[in-house]
């Protein structure tokens, strides 16, 4: 059942235009993040170190918050070997300007949401874009 209610969610993130804090023109990645698991049932917290769902964007275009936003991201759910990975499994890279996290959609696919907007992509093509796998977490 969760397989199924993830999939038609994650629907709306395929090719979705990326708008940084505004969710009415597209989602960034921690839109993404927050929509499509608390849509499952986790609830993830509302502040983090002064950082909030409504001053994210403002923090992030300012130059801050990266730190902050690695460290909500790891603290979310339960540390996963990559051997035993399912859908919906939070994974956490680290690019050049900060992290970025995905949601593992099986079949070795990662969906991310960039400044190019929503994409699944193999893991191996994130590897050749330099996204470094820091973590994979288990909140479903």
């Amino acid at each position: 059942m969760k397989d199924e209610v993830l999939a038609s969610h994650m629907s709306k993130f395929i090719d979705c235009p990326y708008s940084l804090g505004d969710t009415s023109n597209g989602w960034d990645c921690w839109s993404f993040i927050v929509d499509l698991y608390e849509t499952m049932g986790f609830q993830l917290p509302k502040e983090y170190n002064g950082l909030t769902r409504n001053n994210y964007a403002q923090i992030w275009k300012d130059g801050g918050g990266r730190k902050e936003f690695e460290e909500v991201l790891l603290s979310l759910g339960t540390t996963v070997i990559p051997g035993n990975l399912r859908r919906g499994d939070l994974m956490v890279f680290k690019i050049k300007d900060g992290v970025a996290p995905g949601v593992y959609t099986g079949n070795g696919n990662i969906h991310v949401i960039t400044e190019k907007g929503g994409r699944t992509i193999p893991f191996k093509v994130l590897k050749l874009m330099k996204f470094e796998l820091i973590d994979i977490r288990r909140l479903l």
